[in-house]
C-alpha cells in the first residue's frame, strides 16, 4: 500500500479530489439545510439558525407551545433529509474517487504493473480498497464535525453519540461508493459503466422509502446508533447493509478471475 500511495499522491488530480470533497459535501448539505422548506410550512418560512427561533419563541409566548411542536418537528425532518443528501453526496464523491484511481490503472494498462508487484490480481485489487478505506476514513472523520456544528446550528445538536454515528455512517456511505465503482469496473471495466451504477443507485435511494433504504440504508443506521440501539433497522435497511460486503467480496472474485488483456 505504501508504494501505491506514493504513486497516487504524485497524481495532481487525486490531490484535488482529496482537498475538494469535504468542501463540496459540506457545502451541498449547507445549501440543502439552509433552503429547506418542507410542504407544510408556508412560501416565506424556512430553516433558520436555532438562536434566532428561540428568540422568536420568547416573543410569541401566546402560541409557543404550538409553534414549538412545528418547529421541532421541521428541524428533525430537515436533519433527516440534510443527513441523506450528505450521504448520498459522500457515496458519488468516493465511488467517482474508485473510478478515477482504480479504474484508470484498468483503462491505461497500469493495473498490470500493481498485479505483478502486489503478487496476484486480488492482493493488487486488495491494495487498492486499502488507499480508498483510508480515503473514506478521512472523509468521514473529516465531515463529522464539520456537521455536527452545522446540524447544531440550523436543527439539533446530536452531541457526543451523533458524532460517532455520523463517523460511523459517512464512512459506510463512502465504502458503499468503493463498493458499487469497484464491483462495476471489475465486470464491466468501463469508466461510464461504472459512473452510471453509481448514479442509478443514487436515483433509486432517492424513490419510494423501501427501495430508498434498500440501496442507501445509512440514514436508518444514524438513527439507530443516535437513539441507542432502541429502534429496530427495517428489513430493507438491514438488507442494504448487507449489500455492502456482498458487492465487496463481488468484486473481488470478479476481478480474481477477469482476464486483465
Amino acid at each position: 500500500m505504501k508504494w501505491l500511495g506514493s504513486r497516487l499522491r504524485e497524481d495532481s488530480g487525486v490531490i484535488l479530489l482529496i482537498i475538494l470533497t469535504p468542501s463540496i459535501v459540506y457545502l451541498l448539505m449547507w445549501n440543502k439545510i439552509t433552503s429547506y422548506s418542507p410542504s407544510g410550512l408556508a412560501s416565506f418560512e424556512k430553516i433558520v439558525p436555532c438562536n434566532l427561533s428561540q428568540d422568536l419563541l420568547s416573543r410569541f409566548s401566546s402560541d409557543s407551545a404550538l409553534l414549538f411542536s412545528k418547529l421541532s418537528e421541521v428541524q428533525l425532518k430537515a436533519f433527516s433529509e440534510t443527513l441523506q443528501w450528505g450521504l448520498l453526496a459522500v457515496f458519488f464523491l468516493t465511488g467517482t474517487f474508485a473510478v478515477y484511481t482504480f479504474g484508470r490503472a484498468l483503462s491505461s494498462g497500469d493495473i498490470v504493473n500493481v498485479v505483478v508487484l502486489a503478487g496476484s490480481r486480488g492482493r493488487a485489487l486488495i491494495e487498492y480498497s486499502k488507499v480508498l478505506i483510508v480515503y473514506s476514513a478521512y472523509l468521514s472523520v473529516v465531515l463529522a464535525p464539520l456537521l455536527k456544528f452545522m446540524f447544531s446550528t440550523y436543527t439539533v445538536d446530536p452531541g457526543t453519540r451523533g458524532v460517532a454515528a455520523l463517523v460511523v455512517v459517512l464512512f459506510s456511505a463512502a465504502l458503499w461508493g468503493v463498493a458499487v465503482a469497484m464491483f462495476a469496473l471489475s465486470l464491466l471495466r468501463d469508466h461510464a459503466s461504472a459512473i452510471l451504477a453509481l448514479v442509478g443507485v443514487v436515483l433509486l435511494s432517492m424513490t419510494e422509502k423501501n427501495v430508498g433504504q434498500l440501496f442507501m440504508p445509512y440514514n436508518n443506521v444514524f438513527f439507530w446508533i443516535f437513539l441507542d440501539f432502541k429502534t429496530r433497522l427495517s428489513p430493507y435497511a438491514l438488507s442494504g447493509t448487507i449489500l455492502l460486503p456482498l458487492l465487496l467480496i463481488g468484486a473481488y472474485v470478479v476481478f480474481e478471475r477477469r482476464d486483465l488483456g
